[in-house]
């Protein structure tokens, strides 16, 4: 039989793979076999990574708070430093921004001054840097991702070199630097491929995707979203898969076939709803959907759909996204005929 360090080992390269289900179970597998008292943090650790790979965020919230309240004052600290991060990145999915910034913000501090460990900080600082992007400051979220890629790039933290551009071409396509947004994913892509990291090789097919699209290419644009799809629902990325559907409907909007962009809008809204109903995606999809009824000559439909997209961007604090929904309340009620 293996030791617990080794199947410990298995878990975690079942995560660096992307088979965060595989991961899960065996966690759920060594729980239940009986472990010393100190491996309960890993082992809770591990299967909350698990869960975030699969988007299961208020299973992480709940772990996350007994595994904190669990922990002995001045011990475990990696872990906890860990867990607080992964807890934080939870919240901030579910929308609940104050508290992921609280767990962020403690994460960042162990790992920085009790443990000096770089590369876990840097990881906190990423998260931190999409929690500014979610509340719509832009040019804040920038300059965390730009700074923590120099300290990663100059230190060869691949993995997080990598995922740090993507989600820097995801703000300079909010911020409207479309020039710089394919060299950014070519450099990205080249770190994420040498550290074998699958899933985020997929978020940067998905960014590039909409980069395509925006671009005036919503063909190019379908042509990498339809296998990616393929792949979301293969390894149950729910998060990722409502993305998907969402940018494969804005690919169909922009070739005005508005019921085939309506459908998958709809899909995509099923599943926010069932994982995050507070969260990002909703106000997102939300727009989208109002915009495309709106064209199919419903606006009293489109209305009711921007005002509970208003309502979860301004819990959020995004910005971005209640600008956006504005633009298509405005003309919702103009082609209802509300003055």
């Amino acid at each position: 039989m293996n030791s617990m360090h080794e199947r410990l080992r298995e878990v975690r390269d079942a995560l660096d793979k992307g088979m965060y289900g595989e991961a899960l179970a065996r966690c759920e597998r060594l729980a239940e076999s009986g472990h010393a008292p100190d491996l309960t943090a890993k082992i809770g650790a591990l299967k909350l990574d698990a869960f975030a790979g699969l988007g299961r965020w208020r299973e992480m919230v709940a772990l996350g708070s007994t595994l904190i309240a669990g922990f002995v004052p001045n011990r475990e600290s990696e872990s906890l430093g860990r867990i607080h991060g992964l807890t934080g990145f939870a919240y901030l999915r579910l929308g609940e921004l104050r508290l992921a910034e609280r767990h962020l913000r403690a994460s960042i501090h162990i790992y920085t001054w009790d443990l000096e460990d770089l590369p876990a900080a840097l990881r906190q600082q990423r998260r931190l840097a999409l929690l500014y992007l979610g509340m719509g400051l832009l040019r804040q979220s920038c300059s965390e991702m730009e700074s923590a890629i120099e300290i990663s790039d100059r230190n060869s933290c691949t993995s997080e070199s990598g995922i740090l551009r993507v989600n820097l071409a995801v703000a300079m396509i909010k911020v409207g630097c479309l020039e710089k947004v394919s060299k950014c994913l070519d450099e990205a892509e080249k770190f994420l491929k040498s550290a074998s990291r699958t899933k985020w090789l997929l978020l940067s097919t998905l960014v590039r995707a909409n980069y395509f699209r925006i671009t005036g290419h919503p063909m190019q644009a379908l042509e990498i979203l339809m296998p990616a799809l393929q792949i979301t629902r293969e390894q149950h990325y729910s998060r990722e898969e409502a993305i998907t559907l969402e940018y494969i409907g804005d690919c169909y909007l922009a070739k005005k076939e508005y019921k085939r962009g309506l459908e998958h809008y709809e899909e995509a809204l099923k599943i926010a709803e069932a994982t995050a109903p507070e969260g990002d995606i909703i106000p997102e999809v939300c727009h989208r959907m109002g915009e495309t009824l709106t064209r199919l000559g419903d606006p009293n439909a489109a209305i009711l759909l921007c005002e509970r997209g208003l309502r979860v961007a301004r819990a959020l604090g995004d910005r971005y996204e209640e600008c956006a929904t504005h633009r298509v309340y405005a003309l919702a009620h103009r082609e209802a005929g509300n003055s």
